[in-house]
């Protein structure tokens, strides 16, 4: 009997890893260099809930272990846009190499402005900045 409960409670704790799949993929840019250090999510396919994360290593590979079931992978890096992809996961996955390309930001105009100190120390003391007065010219 003792071994029965043994044998049962070990089953239930080595049953979850059993039923996780290793998913492992690469990223490049549009150059085809790797990419370090890209933000991977996978989202529930069902309500977009994070599950599980990973971050692309030195050779632009990331990898993690998912349960059986419809993903959304996340692909997202500062500069670059962010992209999206539904999965299924039934087995050990090898996915397609993923090609980021550069964001296009543009903007419609930058404006300066300055501004300049009114009073300035020296050595006859402080001289006060006013404009349009009689001795500016």
């Amino acid at each position: 009997m003792k071994k029965l409960f043994l044998y049962v409670i070990g089953s239930l704790i080595i049953l979850p890893v059993y039923s996780q799949h290793l998913i492992k993929g690469t990223i490049i840019d549009s150059e085809n260099a790797v990419m370090p250090m890209v933000n991977v999510a996978f989202l529930n396919q069902a309500d977009s809930t994070l599950v599980t994360g990973a971050v692309s290593d030195s050779c632009g590979v990331y990898g993690t272990s998912l349960a059986g079931g419809n993903y959304i992978i996340r692909y997202s890096y500062l500069g670059y846009e962010t992209l999206c992809r539904n999965i299924q996961v039934n087995a050990n996955l090898t996915l397609p190499v993923v090609k980021m390309e550069l964001a296009q930001t543009e903007l419609e105009g930058v404006e300066v402005t300055a501004y300049r100190k009114p009073f300035k120390l020296d050595r006859e003391g402080i001289t006060a900045d006013v404009p349009n007065n009689a001795s500016s010219g």
